[in-house]
């Protein structure tokens, strides 16, 4: 695993004659202003009323300092558990962590091809795994800790951007393709002899980018 701090990287030319096509998507300055910033508060009320409703979990006990710790904490899991859907599972100089400071966006890449199932899996995973989960468990055992629901919350309001890209992951993609990401863009082509014929390119795919 390494750690990168500045754009996302940019890698040569997928050549059309390849078989690479450019997934249609959003600007960045669309998808974080327009789309994720809504959607993230959108997703912080939902989830906060989901954990009142559904939970045992009190605010007692919080204090704001602990709060800034149990976010950080949280933006610091959250994509570890992107490296993790890698198809290295983040254990090898493929997977990379990034901070672009200027964007305020955090990113988790890969380097090289991708299937679309593990793609899109590696989207949505931390969504599901610190929000949902946390959220059924605790409803389930009856767990109160105001730091369980803040992790709920917090996590979900951050994922914004992960539930857009899977979306557009989801429905733009072949269900048979093979995925790589050229800097912020998608780029994809039938996954038959793909990934043997692509060692060559030694590309950056993008898990997620997310504000904040």
């Amino acid at each position: 695993m390494r750690l990168h701090v500045g754009a996302i990287p940019e890698i040569a030319d997928l050549p059309v004659e390849d078989g690479w096509v450019k997934l249609r998507e959003p600007p960045l300055w669309v998808v974080r202003w327009i789309l994720a910033l809504p959607l993230s508060l959108v997703l912080a009320l939902v989830s906060a009323v989901s954990v009142m409703r559904y939970t045992e979990i009190t605010a007692e006990g919080l204090n704001g300092g602990a709060l800034i710790a149990v976010y950080v904490a949280t933006i610091a899991v959250h994509e570890l558990v992107h490296a993790a859907i890698h198809p290295d599972r983040g254990l090898s100089d493929r997977t990379v962590l990034g901070l672009w400071p200027s964007r305020l966006v955090f990113f988790a890449h890969y380097e090289g091809p991708r299937t679309k199932s593990n793609f899109t899996l590696g989207i949505i995973a931390p969504f599901l795994v610190l929000t949902i989960l946390p959220l059924m468990v605790a409803h389930q055992f009856g767990w109160n800790s105001w730091i369980l629901g803040a992790v709920i919350i917090l996590n979900g309001s951050a994922s914004s951007a992960d539930l857009l890209g899977f979306l557009i992951a989801l429905f733009g993609l072949p269900g048979s393709s093979t995925v790589q990401n050229r800097g912020w863009h998608s780029y994809w082509r039938c996954a038959a002899g793909s990934i043997s014929s692509n060692n060559s390119l030694q590309p950056i795919a993008r898990d997620d980018a997310r504000s904040g």
